[in-house]
């Protein structure tokens, strides 16, 4: 298995970092959709219904500082990743999170002098218990589709303490900062909006000289989506609202001709979207 791809972005040095991944065909990744009409369209577009599901975080190593966006799993498929890739976890100098999904932010513990940046609204949402009641039962309708009910019930409870036990420490230590989405939380990076997915969930434009790339995090899942953005993916919650999201993000790309990066596709998660007689084309790779 390939542990890391590393690839330049004007004056910032990017490696994708695999921390692991998954399979599920057409017809289950997209379960509210008729499986005929899915596979067909599949079919129809030359697609494999046999989805490879990644899960990708990216390191960002600027002039000055070390960058992941997320923290992957607390599992060793990361940490194994960032040592092929000479990347020390202690010397992690800040980590933004763009959701409070367990593989985005399981291993916050593994980068112990890592500041956290974090959307204003995702610290609301988490730091009250209106709002991590609200996120553990949003979090709750695309996981109802996999798991048993008990098993379900025990899961929620450990997703409650990002918000509850997680953050606070994290606040505590003085190790939270909070910014508005669209601002730059550091030199060349910012948080886009990209609801749909949660209500807590971002995107990163991270710019370097002239160059951008966008990582669309779990905003969309796969090119079949151009077509069918109505179609709400097996692990989303709001899909009306993240069939916007995919839109805005398929023209924002399109706009700044900048390559994508998605936590989901398979590694090294890179694609582009490019307009072409006014319709979308996506390619793999950069």
């Amino acid at each position: 298995m390939q542990t890391h791809k590393t690839f330049k972005l004007g004056n910032f040095t990017l490696t994708a970092l695999n921390d692991g991944d998954g399979a599920v065909t057409a017809d289950k990744m997209f379960p509210t959709t008729d499986p005929t009409v899915v596979n067909d369209a599949f079919a129809a577009q030359g697609y494999d219904t046999n989805i490879t599901v990644g899960r990708n975080v990216l390191h960002v190593q600027t002039e000055t500082q070390s960058v992941l966006i997320d923290a992957g799993l607390p599992d060793a498929h990361l940490s194994a990743a960032m040592d092929a890739a000479g990347i020390d976890p202690a010397k992690i100098d800040v980590i933004l999170v763009t959701h409070g999904d367990g593989d985005h932010i399981g291993g916050l513990k593994n980068f112990p002098n890592a500041q956290i940046m974090l959307p204003q609204k995702a610290w609301e949402l988490w730091s009250t218990e209106s709002g991590r009641i609200q996120m553990v039962a949003e979090w709750c309708i695309p996981l109802s589709r996999m798991m048993p009910s008990e098993r379900l019930m025990q899961a929620a409870k450990g997703r409650a303490k990002y918000g509850s036990d997680v953050l606070p420490a994290l606040a505590n230590a003085g190790r939270v900062n909070i910014f508005e989405a669209d601002t730059e939380v550091l030199p060349g990076f910012k948080f886009i909006e990209a609801f749909g997915h949660r209500s807590d969930h971002y995107a990163v434009q991270i710019s370097s000289g002239d160059e951008t790339l966008v990582h669309i995090v779990d905003a969309f899942r796969h090119p079949i989506q151009i077509a069918h953005r109505d179609w709400t993916d097996l692990y989303t919650s709001h899909g009306s609202m993240a069939a916007e999201t995919t839109t805005r993000l398929f023209e924002l790309v399109s706009d700044l001709n900048a390559p994508m990066f998605g936590s989901h596709f398979a590694f090294p998660g890179l694609a582009r979207m490019t307009k072409e007689d006014g319709e979308f084309v996506w390619s793999w790779g950069i």
